[in-house]
C-alpha cells in the first residue's frame, strides 16, 4: 500500500511489479494475484453473521500495543466482549501437562491478577493455560482473553470448546488466521507473539525446555526485556 497507494491498485498490479518490491517474492505474489474479492465479501458477510468482528491495523479497536510489534498482525478476528482493558494485563502460559503444583501455581497466579484487577491473557492450551481461564471465568467481573493458533469457528482444542464460549462471556477469542482455519503448528507459534504483545508481563509457569511456552517466552524478552 506504501507503494501503490491503495488496496485496489495492489490488486490491480502486474506480478513483474509486485515482485520488484522488496519481501515480495513469487509465493507472495501468487498469493496476492489469486485474491477473489467477491468470495472475500461472501466470507467476511458469513464471519459477522456468526459474530465475529473483522479488525484491521488501522481500527480503532485495534490493540495499540500490538501495533508496535514488527510483524503485527494486519488482521484479527475478535469474537466476545471486545474492546477489553488491556492497560493491565499478564499472560500465562506454560505446559499441556503440568505437574499438580505447577497447576495450583497457574491458578494462584491468575487468581492474584483477577483480585488486582488485571486481566489474565492465554492461548486456551490444555493445562496451564486452561487452569488460568479457568481461574478467571469463575469470576463474575473478571477479564480474559484467549488468543488461538486456529479459527474462531474451528476451537482448538475440542474440548475446551465450553471454557471458549466462558472466556467470550470475560473478555474475548482473538486470532489472526481466517476464522474456518484448522489448527497448525504455524499457527500455535505465531499466535505466541500476540499473547506477549497484548502483555505488560509474562509469566511461564512450567515447561519443557523444547516447549511451546518458550517461544512467547522468547517475544516477551525481545519485546519487554529492556524494561
Amino acid at each position: 500500500v506504501d507503494v501503490f497507494g491503495s488496496p485496489e491498485a495492489v490488486l490491480n498490479a502486474t506480478p513483474r511489479q509486485l515482485q520488484a518490491i522488496k519481501g515480495v517474492g513469487p509465493a507472495i505474489c501468487a498469493a496476492i494475484k489469486a485474491i477473489n474479492l467477491a468470495a472475500t465479501l461472501e466470507d467476511l458477510l458469513r464471519w459477522q453473521a456468526a459474530g465475529i468482528s473483522v479488525i484491521a491495523w488501522d481500527d480503532v479497536e485495534y490493540p495499540p500495543a500490538l501495533r508496535n510489534l514488527h510483524d503485527a498482525p494486519p488482521t484479527l478476528f475478535i469474537k466476545g466482549n471486545w474492546p477489553v482493558n488491556l492497560s493491565r494485563a499478564v499472560a500465562i502460559v506454560g505446559t499441556r501437562t503440568p505437574s499438580p503444583d505447577a497447576l495450583k501455581s497457574a491458578q494462584d497466579v491468575s487468581h492474584a491478577c483477577i483480585q488486582a484487577g488485571v486481566t489474565v491473557v492465554s492461548g486456551l492450551a490444555l493445562g496451564i493455560d486452561t487452569a488460568a481461564h479457568k481461574e478467571a471465568v469463575i469470576v463474575p467481573d473478571a477479564v480474559t482473553v484467549a488468543v488461538l493458533g486456529s479459527g474462531l469457528l474451528t476451537i482448538y482444542p475440542p474440548e475446551n470448546r465450553e471454557l471458549a464460549a466462558a472466556v467470550m462471556r470475560h473478555g474475548a477469542l482473538i486470532c489472526e488466521v481466517r476464522p474456518d482455519s484448522r489448527v497448525s503448528t504455524t499457527g500455535l507459534v505465531a499466535r505466541n507473539r500476540i499473547i506477549s504483545g497484548l502483555s505488560q508481563a509474562l509469566v511461564v509457569v512450567q515447561t519443557d525446555a523444547d516447549g511451546g511456552a518458550l517461544h512467547a517466552a522468547r517475544f516477551a524478552k525481545a519485546r519487554l526485556g529492556s524494561r
